[in-house]
């Protein structure tokens, strides 16, 4: 398989499962978007960490990140806390209410995903979510590709 034959069908399971997210968000109790559930999803995978690396591991800018944060906390679904003593930044963390939605709208959103897959295909899912980060993580990172995409 070519890799940008690769980047096409990622990209259109990316928008059909953005799609059955919204569709769940939309009947979902507790007000969240998309984005801001990715963020949640985040935040709970790495706890503690600062807003700038949310922002690094996310995608969106600082400011985006701000947002979406001050939002997550109206609804008490995470918590920041300046950092005490030398270190700087401020940490964030999933709160219990923040963690139940995850798993909530994790269980909901596999109910589609799960029936449509077979278990050996689930598996190759997992394992190929590794190598797709480390090629994202690799492109982010590349100050030759941030050059050119910024002329």
């Amino acid at each position: 398989m070519k890799l940008l034959s690769l980047g096409r069908s990622i990209s259109m399971v990316r928008n059909y499962q953005f799609r059955i997210l919204n569709k769940i968000l939309r009947d979902y109790p507790v007000p969240v978007t998309p984005p801001e559930y990715y963020l949640l999803s985040s935040i709970q995978e790495n706890p503690g960490m600062t807003q700038y690396r949310l922002s690094q591991i996310s995608g969106y800018s600082v400011q985006r990140c701000s947002q979406m944060l001050q939002k997550l906390e109206d609804l008490e679904l995470t918590v920041v806390k300046s950092a005490e003593g030398y270190s700087t930044g401020r940490h964030i963390h999933a709160t219990g209410a923040g963690e139940r939605v995850i798993h909530e709208i994790y269980d909901l959103f596999s109910g589609y995903q799960d029936g449509a897959l077979s278990g050996e295909e689930r598996r190759l899912l997992a394992e190929l979510d590794i190598p797709l980060q480390r090629i994202s993580d690799l492109l982010q990172n590349n100050p030759n590709l941030k050059r050119d995409l910024r002329s």
